[in-house]
């Protein structure tokens, strides 16, 4: 599913029917993550590696872009 940050609102773009849309419409609220891996950190000890990153968490609403002009300019 590809997405974009566009006017303060999160746009996802799918193929407009499915499983997604079912349960998007059924139960609006959402929460959208997103996160960027920075590296691995090591330590000398076995299995105490970690991993940096940054995310970002969004929550609030889905809905349905229905308007094609609002739809093409975010897309």
């Amino acid at each position: 599913m590809s997405y974009v940050w566009h006017n303060g609102s999160v746009y996802f773009r799918g193929t407009g029917s499915g499983k997604k849309e079912d349960l998007l419409s059924q139960n609006p609220p959402v929460c959208f993550t997103i996160y960027r891996k920075q590296g691995i950190v090591t330590d000398p000890v076995p299995c105490h590696a970690d991993t940096a990153y940054m995310s970002l968490m969004l929550f609030g609403k889905a809905e349905k872009v229905i308007d094609q002009e609002e739809a093409a300019e975010a897309l």
